[in-house]
């Protein structure tokens, strides 16, 4: 390895990891709103359990993709290795997929990642 790692790789990662990060408030703040909000009332309390549940079901494959996903991103700049990379855009890809509509923010990031994929190994290999 020629020991540079590549920039667009550091953005790829650094954003993953604030989707991620952002994600995972604003889940729990939508979680604990939903049981506040029902709780309120005793007719509907079981029916914020249950609406907590679907989002989770909804939501969870794609979180569970995209935290992999930003934690491959990081161990792929740091060790400077381009299939870390290559599968954490995968993995982020499968992430979009999963959850569209959560996903659309993660475009932007994923084409990052594809890019600074070809640019590390660019660099890997000279």
């Amino acid at each position: 390895m020629s020991g540079r790692r590549s920039k667009v790789v550091l953005v790829f990662a650094l954003l993953s990891v604030i989707y991620t990060v952002a994600l995972s408030v604003l889940w729990s703040n939508a979680q604990s709103t939903l049981t506040q909000l029902f709780e309120t009332d005793p007719f509907l309390a079981g029916l914020g359990t249950v609406a907590g549940g679907l989002a989770s079901i909804v939501l969870l494959p794609h979180f569970i993709s995209a935290v992999f996903g930003s934690i491959l991103a990081v161990v792929g700049f740091l060790t400077q290795n381009d299939g870390f990379v290559l599968a954490s855009a995968t993995l982020l890809s499968v992430a979009v997929a999963m959850f569209f509509f959560a996903g659309l923010l993660l475009l932007p990031v994923l084409i990052l990642g594809f890019i600074g994929y070809a640019n590390q190994r660019r660099l890997n290999n000279s």
